[in-house]
């Protein structure tokens, strides 16, 4: 019965870690747009942040109600 319980918490880490990946790699590639395009940088660093916090509460509240 651990073994069960500790392949769920090392589940549970990768996708935390898989999750942080994809946002750090979409991160960069709107860095690298926003400075080749504009000058607009901080403000969309702002709007940027925020769709993270969303995405990541979103995410959360969707795996508790799947339980």
């Amino acid at each position: 019965m651990e073994e069960i319980v500790n392949w769920t918490e090392s589940g549970r880490l990768l996708m935390i870690i898989a999750v942080q990946c994809l946002i750090l790699r979409e991160f960069r590639l709107r860095m690298s747009f926003w400075q080749s395009s504009s000058n607009k940088a901080p403000n969309s660093i702002h709007q940027f942040l925020s769709h993270s916090k969303f995405f990541i509460g979103k995410s959360r509240s969707e795996v508790r109600s799947s339980k």
